[in-house]
């Protein structure tokens, strides 16, 4: 069983798998791994359902999903719901930007990566298990309101979709292999080679 298997397992549609594949992508690319890669595709379905066009402050999932926030409300867009205040996770980030998957997800990865990852890059590396994994994401990266709460939930959630592996170390969990077939891998791939070439001009 591969680490995207896994995503059979989900209640995702097409659009929301794509958006899951995405996140995986994206992590795996950044050298995080499979664990941290699926805490964040249970954030991101907490969040947002994997919509990337949901803000807080509409309806979400509901047509005006698109509109962004109705002023006075929280500033949240996107998969991860990236809140544009100064010092969250969002700043300097349009409504526009926040809704576009590729660069929400990269933003998440810089927190990850960040300072406010540390613990969770620890407990990665400890082979921690998945639901904690899950648990420190909201916690630490996530930070939305009862955060505590919301981190066990979460964590339950992956136990639907996943029973068996939340509880086990995540070092039992289906690793990415050496190398990446996403396109964002692909695509860095080919810059390379034309680098090289244009060198040997």
């Amino acid at each position: 069983m591969s680490v995207d298997d896994l995503l059979s397992s989900t209640p995702f549609n097409e659009a929301e798998s794509t958006n899951a594949r995405l996140i995986l992508d994206k992590f795996r690319a950044a050298g995080l791994s499979s664990g941290i890669a699926l805490a964040a595709v249970v954030n991101a379905w907490a969040e947002s359902m994997l919509d990337p066009l949901v803000c807080f402050g509409r309806t979400p999932w509901g047509a005006d999903r698109a509109f962004g926030p109705i002023g006075g409300e929280e500033n949240s867009c996107g998969l991860f719901q990236l809140n544009g205040a100064v010092g969250a996770a969002g700043e300097g980030m349009s409504v526009e930007a926040r809704q576009d998957p590729v660069l929400n997800t990269d933003r998440i990865i810089q927190i990850v990566k960040g300072p406010s990852g540390a613990a969770l890059r620890s407990a990665s590396a400890d082979a921690a298990p998945l639901g904690r994994l899950i648990y420190i994401f909201t916690t630490d990266i996530e930070r939305p309101a009862d955060s505590n709460t919301k981190g066990n939930d979460r964590s339950e959630i992956a136990r639907e979709w996943w029973p068996g592996l939340v509880d086990e170390p995540s070092s039992k969990l289906p690793q990415f292999t050496g190398g990446s077939s996403s396109p964002f891998f692909l695509l860095a791939l080919a810059g390379v080679l034309v680098a090289i070439l244009v060198l040997k001009r």
